[in-house]
C-alpha cells in the first residue's frame, strides 16, 4: 500500500501538482502503520527532492531532453 501513495504522488508530481504530491507524502509519513525503510526513505527523499522543486519546470526539462534525443535519432 505504501509504494501505490509513492507512485500517486510521483503521478501528482509529474502533472504539475506538486501540493498535492507533497500532501500525499506527508499524510504517507505520519499514518503508514509499516516499518518498511524502503517507504520512508523513498518519502523523504522525495519530499528533500520536492522541497523547492517546480514540477512544471521538470516536467519541462524533461520533454524538452525527449524531443532533442528524437532529433538526434532524426539526424543519425
Amino acid at each position: 500500500m505504501g509504494k501505490s501513495f509513492l507512485t500517486l504522488a510521483d503521478v501528482y508530481y509529474k502533472k504539475g501538482d506538486v501540493a498535492q504530491a507533497r500532501e500525499y507524502l506527508q499524510s504517507l509519513k505520519s499514518n503508514y502503520p509499516g516499518k518498511e525503510k524502503e517507504i520512508f526513505n523513498g518519502i523523504e527523499s522525495r519530499l528533500n527532492k520536492w522541497k523547492g522543486g517546480n514540477a512544471s519546470s521538470t516536467a519541462n526539462s524533461s520533454s524538452d531532453n525527449a524531443k532533442k534525443k528524437s532529433t538526434k535519432s532524426k539526424k543519425n
